[in-house]
């Protein structure tokens, strides 16, 4: 019988240990922070479950996110979710087409110098809605979002591509992460190594989440 009632102890135990990131490594880059979190999702198993009363208020005396997250506001997918993060690890702005604009780029400049994140990240999601509007021309209902969305598209349609689609949300990625990583005040951040921008991919039927290999530039790990 005390097996019975240890056991309900000892899980409670485990999950909050596993909450205050016992089974992350301190050593990690925010971007390995990121790609293991994914992984942990991708194969079932997040740490990153407690939404306790407690652990809500202990998050609210003081966060420093790692990480910015630029993503789609797509209800398909949340940053926090896939790449497996507790409350106020991340910093997350979601716009439709994860595109950049003034408001956005005043927040990536905010996190940056309030709260010091190691990285930027852009993240392009798999059949993009907006972008596939973007690629049929159907843009009466998004025209400032369009603008911003258009550049790659134009780039895409030169080649004769296998999924436009797929390749022209690849392309707004980087396209978005160019404008980010050309702000003034971001410029000079990344010349002192004090951050670094990537651009991702988000896979959704697989879940997995793979940087974007740009065309002539070094990458870790290409987008399938």
């Amino acid at each position: 019988m005390k097996r019975i009632y240890l056991f309900p102890m000892l899980l409670s135990l485990c999950v909050i240990s596993c909450d205050r990131g016992a089974k992350e490594n301190p050593s990690d880059t925010a971007l390995e922070r990121l790609m293991k979190g994914n992984e942990r999702f991708v194969q079932n198993q997040p740490i990153y479950q407690n939404r306790s009363e407690e652990f809500r208020k202990k998050r609210m005396q003081k966060t420093y996110p790692f990480a910015i997250i630029v993503a789609s506001s797509s209800s398909r997918a949340s940053p926090e979710i896939i790449f497996d993060q507790g409350l106020g690890e991340l910093f997350v702005i979601r716009t439709a087409g994860n595109v950049i604009c003034p408001s956005q780029m005043d927040s990536v400049r905010y996190a940056l110098t309030h709260f010091s994140p190691d990285l930027v990240l852009v993240v392009g999601e798999q059949d993009s809605g907006v972008v596939n509007a973007v690629l049929e021309g159907n843009t009466e209902a998004i025209p400032a979002i369009a603008k911003k969305i258009q550049p790659a598209v134009s780039m895409e349609r030169k080649q004769d591509l296998k999924d436009p689609l797929e390749a022209a949300i690849k392309q707004n990625a980087i396209n978005v992460k160019k404008t980010i990583e050309n702000d003034p005040v971001i410029r000079r951040m990344i010349s002192k190594n004090e951050v670094s921008v990537k651009a991702a991919y988000h896979s959704l039927d697989k879940g997995s989440v793979h940087l974007i290999q740009e065309k002539n530039a070094p990458h870790l790990k290409e987008a399938p």
